[in-house]
């Protein structure tokens, strides 16, 4: 007689090992008008990933994706706007094969034609004082709301460094439950608009209720019997 046995295969431990980017050509702040970029992951991609991971600002419609194995590489089939800065935002929807996340967000600054260096800085001020060392979302985004890049901070100053010059808003809240979006009147949050400039200083107020007042940008025809109204902050 045979006694029937039962013969598992536990295929391994499990990776969890999140991929990383570990090299970019050409190197940040380079001229890329004439040149692809290439991006070298630690650990093979899920190439569909990258459609919803990787934003560029400004909007490059005319691109191409090509992978060599670790390897992706980026080619520019469209004119770039002259002295403009590029950002390449790499975030963490981008996955490998096993389905695990990138270690982290990744930014990359390129140029075509002059580099532009405007910057933003300031520090921050809190309603209370329990929220100072807490992290803090941040959206930078053209007059236009059309968003730039964001990012975490964790410390008291804040710089944003090598900006277009162009009109910015900032957006700032700290997202104390973690659900990825502010909540009015329950976490702290600021708002404002900053006129192009070469270099400005201001302090954030993180405050539980936006006081900030709307006020009206600009206004222009469109047709003879439309205008067009732009406010510096969303209108009820």
């Amino acid at each position: 007689s045979f006694s029937s046995v039962i013969i598992k295969f536990s295929g391994g431990k499990k990776d969890t090992t999140k991929p990383e980017i570990v090299a970019i050509n050409p190197a940040e702040f380079s001229d890329i008008s004439e040149k692809n970029i290439e991006v070298i992951f630690s650990k093979p991609i899920d190439r569909t990933s990258i459609y919803s991971g990787l934003y560029i600002y400004p909007t490059i419609l005319k691109k191409k994706f090509k992978w060599d194995k670790n390897t992706l590489i980026i080619h520019i089939d469209e004119p770039l706007l002259e002295n403009t800065n590029y950002y390449f935002s790499f975030g963490q929807q981008i996955e490998c094969e096993r389905g695990n996340s990138l270690d982290k967000n990744y930014l990359f600054v390129f140029k075509n034609g002059k580099l532009q260096q405007n910057r933003v800085a300031g520090k921050f001020i809190f309603e209370k004082q329990i929220d100072q060392n807490l992290p803090i979302q941040t959206k930078l985004m053209a007059a236009d709301s059309t968003l730039i890049y964001q990012r975490k901070l964790s410390d008291s100053n804040f710089v944003f460094e090598d900006l277009n010059f162009i009109d910015h808003i900032l957006e700032f809240y700290i997202d104390k439950n973690k659900n990825q979006k502010y909540d009015y009147g329950k976490e702290p949050f600021f708002k404002k608009y900053v006129s192009q400039n070469n270099a400005v200083t201001i302090d954030i107020e993180m405050s539980y209720a936006d006081t900030i007042k709307p006020k009206i940008k600009s206004v222009k025809t469109k047709w003879q019997n439309q205008i067009e109204i732009i406010c510096s902050e969303p209108i009820k």
